[in-house]
This record gives structure tokens, sequence and C-alpha cells, in this order.
């Protein structure tokens, strides 16, 4: 059972929503200098209430302190400054293993360390009120302690207030929500430029693995069509729409791409690999079947940047730089901050290793945040 307040702990909570409503609502600007003895008059509250009441504004980001300066309204306070990150799952992993999710986790972590944007991250957020981060996000929220949320495939979330909370920028990845917009990654985009780099190699016997559905997804008729018009051969089995993802369903994988290559006279001469999570499988049936990379197969393989490790093998990478990812949610949620209007569907392009902008040492930030290298 909750302790009553007491009537010193209900006077600094006053002073506390009081100054900050004011900071929100733009009364009390960036660099505005706050009397103490002010505050204390105009509360009639103690010496001791004012200053622990100060402090927790501080400890919020509203206020700033310094010995020559006194007190005054934070140049960034959080409402107009911080951003709030949402993940359905617990995507940590050391180091990051690739795949978006970690990436995403990873590279915020990183720059955490800069408070540029100030960022807060919120971790397996499924929408049930009983978990830790939704109540730390509901809590940042409702304290105004946040200029937007982005949300890694926050779908999920429903009607929930980190949701339905008015006046707040959101920004979602694949699933956008009403009036909120979505930073789609155009995977018809991922086959046509994955596509085109193998019609350049010669290669004219493709098989595909991954295709995606979806608003901007590319599924069985656009992949056929895609191949089709560079005269390439996709024969009906060659094309396997949906990856799986457990052990089992890694191994089965495995088996198929031995038994699509073990054939000298009837098989591919290129690969499509629209999922990277399952390149580990893949690769292992190619080395079963007894194919060369880059010599009797070419391999087109989706992935984040910056990678996490560099391929061992020759395969072509193509995929998200994760900082243009960031940029482009801060970037969203920043100008729906200051009202401008945005789109609701943003595509990112896909890129090739060497064309990504992102230039990220990986092991060395590693290092820096306390994480063992690879």
């Amino acid at each position: 059972m909750d302790q009553p307040s007491s009537p010193k702990q209900n006077k600094q909570q006053t002073i506390v929503g009081v100054l900050r409503g004011r900071i929100v609502a733009g009364e009390l600007p960036p660099g505005h200098r706050l009397s103490s003895r002010a505050v204390r008059q105009e509360f009639g509250a103690c010496a001791a209430t004012t200053q622990a009441a100060i402090k927790t504004l501080v400890e919020d980001g509203f206020l700033l302190t310094e010995p020559r300066r006194g007190t005054y309204v934070s140049p960034a306070p959080p409402h107009l400054a911080s951003y709030g990150v949402v993940f359905a799952d617990r995507p940590l992993s050391v180091p990051p293993d690739g795949t978006l999710n970690s990436m995403l986790a990873y590279q915020c972590m990183m720059r955490q360390q800069n408070d540029q944007p100030q960022l807060k991250l919120y971790f397996g957020v499924n929408g049930y009120e009983d978990e830790e981060d939704y109540q730390r996000a509901l809590a940042d929220l409702e304290a105004h302690r946040l200029a937007g949320l982005f949300f890694v495939y926050g779908g999920i979330l429903g009607d929930t207030p980190l949701v339905t909370h008015p006046g707040l920028a959101r920004v979602t990845i694949t699933k956008p929500f009403d009036h909120a917009p979505g930073i789609f990654g155009g995977h018809q985009m991922f086959f046509i430029k994955g596509l085109d780099h193998l019609a350049t190699l010669g290669c004219r016997r493709v098989a595909i693995l991954g295709c995606q559905r979806g608003p901007l997804g590319a599924d069985d008729d656009f992949c056929r069509e895609q191949v089709a018009r560079r005269n390439m051969l996709m024969p009906p089995h060659w094309l396997i729409p949906d990856l799986p993802s457990s052990h089992e369903q890694m191994l089965l994988i495995r088996h198929y791409v031995y038994l699509l290559l073990r054939d000298r006279q009837d098989r591919p001469d290129s690969l499509v690999i629209a999922d990277d999570a399952v390149l580990d499988s893949v690769l292992a049936g190619i080395f079963d079947a007894g194919v060369r990379i880059g010599v009797d197969l070419e391999v087109v393989a989706h992935c984040n940047y910056p990678l996490p490790k560099p391929d061992q093998w020759p395969v072509t990478r193509l995929g998200w730089p994760v900082p243009a990812v960031l940029d482009t949610a801060f970037d969203l949620l920043d100008r729906q901050r200051r009202g401008v209007q945005v789109p609701l569907a943003v595509t990112l392009p896909f890129v090739f290793t060497g064309e990504e902008a992102a230039s990220v040492e990986l092991e060395r930030s590693t290092r820096s945040l306390g994480w063992p290298s690879a």
C-alpha cells in the first residue's frame, strides 16, 4: 500500500508541476533565469522544499544550475529535445548480431554518449501495462520528458497512451499508426538493384530466398516479372517467399540450398537472399554442395550497415545503413515537433557495400562503450 504524501512532498510536487508546465508552455523559455527566492515567495515554501523541487527539474533536464549563472531553463529541455526509442523486444547482443533491431539499439546507445539528440530507450514494450519499460515510457510521457517516440516494430501497442497521447511526434518502422509516418525499406528496390547487379555479371539463372509481402514488398509475381525483364530464368521451385527463423527450420534452409545446388547441370548461377538472418544457413548449404561463391555462384545478400564483422566470403551485400535510419527518424520527429508536414511513408534506398554513408568503426566504438570486441 502506498504511503500518503506529506504536506512538504505535496508542496514540492506542486512546484515541480507548475514550473514544468510553464516551461512546456513557453512561458519560461530556454535560457530564462529562475530565482529560488521568487519561487519560495510565490509558493510559500521553505528553502529545502524549493531546492528539492528545483533538483527534480534539473534531474529531468528542464533546468540547469551553474555556480556563476544560477538556475535557468535548459536550452534543450526534454519536451523539445529528448526522443524515446521503443523496442518490442530486447535486442541487445554483445556485440550486435547484425539484425536491424540489434543494430538500431547499438547505434542508439552510441548516440547516447553525446546526447545529440537526447535519447531514452525502452525495451520489451508489448502493450502490457505491467512491463517495466512501458511504465517508464508512460511516466516520461506524462511528465513531458519526451519530444517524440520512434517505434521499432511497434504496431502491437494498439490504442495505448504511447500511441494515442495527443500532440506527440511519432515515427515507426514498417507499421505506421494513424497520422504517424513510417520508414520503409522498399523491398522492391532491393530486388531491382540486386537483379541488375547480377545481370551485369552475366548471370542468367537466379534463385530467390525471401521475397517480402506488404505495401512496399516484393511478392512472388513481382520477383518473377523482374527476373523475366532481364531475360533470366527462375523455375517455380527456385523462389521461396517466406523464410523461417527457428533452429529446426534453419536446418531445412541449409538442406534446401544443398538440394538446389547439388546438380551441376541444373542449378542457378546466382542467388538473392532477402533476409540476412538466414545467411549462415544458406552459406552452409552452398559449402555442402561443393559450390564456390564468386566462381560457380554469385550471391547477393541483404544486410544492415555497418556490418558487425567483415564477410569471409565474396558475398555481395545490399542493405540499409542503420545510422541513416536513425537520422531519418529523428529528422521526421523534429519536423513534426516544429509543425512541419511530413509524408506518411518514407522509403530509404538499399545500398551496396562501399556506398553506405555510415563510417562507424564498430570494433573501436564497441570498446568505447565497454563492450567486448568480436
